[in-house]
């Protein structure tokens, strides 16, 4: 498998055949070139950072002015100056050695070297691509706040620097395509840094703007039992080899009488939970677990404003199941015993889960709740409020934070909503939110 010769194989691990996947005739057997585009060749020298043209983890950018100067330990917010017009200058360079095909490391809006923290997948950096109009001021020492990085807010948020970057870089590729080469761009679009553009917030507007929102918010009961019917064919699985001797039958059957209880919902007596804690206490653990759980979720769905929100409570233990047995799937260290104990009590716990979010969805306390809510500015500010009363004099911005990191921590992990000023991509330290 992926990890190589192995005696304990790892489902997580195995190597997959997608159906119908084809390799393009002309990737294959191809000579392929990888650049990072900053460290390659330096075209035009009015697209450079500038020294402290912003912040970027906590210290201002650096231009090197020494192409020949080893790169430093912590080099991310160094710039050396390549762009795009340095790599079509050695086009016919490249063709001399061969290559067949380039390879783009991301060339998007961000504000570091490498570029895999962007923040518009929509525009090539004018500092890689082209600056028609320039101005504004680099941050003086001793400022570290990028809302007063005038230059950099201007050439990366200015549409005129933007769209013409775009054009330069479809004639890049023409030309490219022109001498019978490929490029590829390495997208990654599976992450982003820490924007506003790619908030959830800003999602939710965007697919409203789209008339997406039904399919982005709500997971369709199809999607989620879609989902439920992986995740049971994986727990058969996993019992139809249980019983090839790995788990005893009787520890199966224990097993699965605890479970059906749990989703049963019936409770069990003091008596019996302490007996569990002493002869079976991760049963005891799980049991406690899903008590926490529930009362959460029912926490949870009281607070909803909105019938879109009791979606979003679905959509997020959709979420937390599906990592959690991921991460499980890969842990190698785990014993199959656990394994099998902790699939079936995800498992139940969807289940139980599932019943009592359906069950408040069918309930009058629903049906009052519009479809839904509309954005609240004030929601940070009122929670301080609320909790200055409850836990006495604080100042604001540590009740803010108390309420920022409720919000977060009742959502599972979803980012507490933060606007700044739209003319500004990024926060004052460029810092990821989570």
């Amino acid at each position: 498998n992926k990890l190589g010769v192995s005696k304990d194989l790892q489902e997580y691990n195995s190597f997959e055949i997608a159906p119908g996947f084809k390799t393009p005739d002309w990737a294959k057997g191809a000579i392929m070139y990888q650049i990072y585009t900053d460290r390659f060749c330096n075209g035009d020298t009015s697209n450079d950072v500038e020294d402290r043209e912003y912040i970027y983890i906590n210290e201002g950018v650096r231009r090197v002015r020494d192409w020949n100067r080893l790169p430093e330990p912590m080099d991310v917010r160094d710039f050396y100056g390549g762009d795009l017009k340095g790599i079509w200058d050695k086009l016919d360079y490249l063709q001399d050695l061969g290559v067949e095909v380039l390879y783009l490391n991301p060339i998007f809006v961000s504000p570091s070297n490498h570029k895999y923290d962007s923040q518009d997948y929509d525009y090539i950096d004018p500092h890689y691509g082209v600056i028609v109009e320039d101005g504004g001021e680099c941050l003086p020492e001793g400022d570290n706040d990028n809302s007063h990085a005038s230059k950099y807010i201007h050439r990366v948020v200015n549409k005129k620097n933007l769209e013409a970057s775009n054009r330069f870089f479809a004639e890049f590729v023409e030309e490219v395509h022109r001498r019978g080469m490929k490029i590829i761009l390495d997208g990654v679009f599976n992450h982003c840094g820490s924007c506003k553009k790619y908030s959830r917030k800003s999602l939710r507007r965007e697919a409203k703007r789209c008339k997406m929102i039904k399919s982005f918010i709500h997971p369709s009961k199809e999607v989620f039992y879609k989902f439920m019917k992986i995740l049971d064919m994986k727990i058969q699985q996993q019992l139809e080899q249980a019983s090839e001797a790995r788990v005893s039958q009787e520890q199966k059957i224990l097993y699965e009488d605890f479970y059906q209880r749990l989703r049963d919902r019936k409770p069990f007596s003091q008596a019996e939970l302490n007996e569990m804690q002493r002869t079976q206490p991760g049963f005891y653990d799980m049991v406690q677990s899903l008590e926490r759980d529930i009362r959460l979720c029912e926490s949870r769905l009281e607070n909803c404003r909105s019938r879109e929100a009791v979606w979003r409570v679905k959509e997020d233990y959709l979420e937390e199941i599906s990592l959690s047995v991921r991460s499980m799937e890969s842990n190698s260290l785990l014993p199959w015993e656990k394994k099998l104990e902790y699939m079936m009590f995800k498992d139940t716990k969807i289940s139980v889960i599932e019943e009592l979010i359906d069950k408040f969805a069918g309930s009058a306390e629903y049906e009052k709740l519009p479809e839904e809510e509309e954005d609240d500015e004030n929601t940070a500010a009122e929670s301080a409020e609320k909790f200055s009363e409850e836990h006495g004099e604080v100042t604001k911005e540590n009740s803010i934070k108390y309420a920022k990191a409720k919000a977060i921590y009742n959502n599972f992990g979803r980012f507490a909503e933060e606007e700044p000023d739209p003319a500004l991509l990024l926060s004052s330290s460029f810092e990821a939110k989570g």
